[in-house]
């Protein structure tokens, strides 16, 4: 089960259930992808823009 207080989401992928959890890396890695100037910079982009469907990546 995801604990949303730790920062865990539920996903089904494939019919199977996963639980992720966004790390310090993945913030880091969608700040350089998104060339977003800060992590302030990133949170107003997703709250203010309509963001394009992009391929996410997930390690396992």
């Amino acid at each position: 089960m995801a604990n949303p207080w730790a920062g865990e989401v539920a996903l089904v992928i494939d019919g199977e259930r996963q639980v992720l959890k966004l790390t310090l890396g993945a913030l880091a890695e969608l700040e350089a992808g998104l060339e977003a100037g800060s992590l302030i910079d990133l949170v107003d982009r997703f709250e203010t823009v309509a963001c394009p469907r992009r391929v996410v990546q997930v390690n396992c």
